[in-house]
């Protein structure tokens, strides 16, 4: 979920590199970013599967670490830590989009609003 307008409150001390720059340095990743990414672009095929677990959100992680350590860097992949207390008005929105559409994805296999209301989870 990130923090609302942390980039645009750090933009000066922000520089734009390269990321060959970082060849042959350790680099942590917060993994949340791209299981987010992944699974909405897994939701198409989630949902034709019949709701079975598709894995590609995994498949997706994988390919970009991959490509991170074809350039010589070395990935640290970060996983969120602690309930943020300062997150849980979004989550519980995010679950009552989620269980109001239940019905509308099956029935239509409506992946752009399929997509927006993915949950992401600790077994993933």
């Amino acid at each position: 979920m990130g923090i609302k307008d942390l980039l645009a409150a750090c933009s000066s001390s922000i520089d734009h590199l390269n990321v060959r720059n970082f060849a042959g340095q350790r680099i942590a990743i917060d993994v949340s970013g791209w299981l987010h990414r992944g699974v909405y672009g897994a939701a198409e095929d989630w949902v034709d599967s019949g709701f079975q677990d598709s894995r590609l959100y995994v498949d997706y992680i994988l390919n970009r670490v991959k490509h991170l350590q074809s350039l010589g860097i070395i990935p640290v992949l970060v996983f969120d830590g602690r309930r943020n207390c300062l997150k849980d008005n979004t989550k519980v929105i995010n679950a009552d989009i989620f269980y109001e559409f239940i019905p509308i994805f099956i029935k239509k296999k409506l992946k752009g609003v399929f997509r927006k209301s993915m949950k992401v989870n600790k077994e993933m």
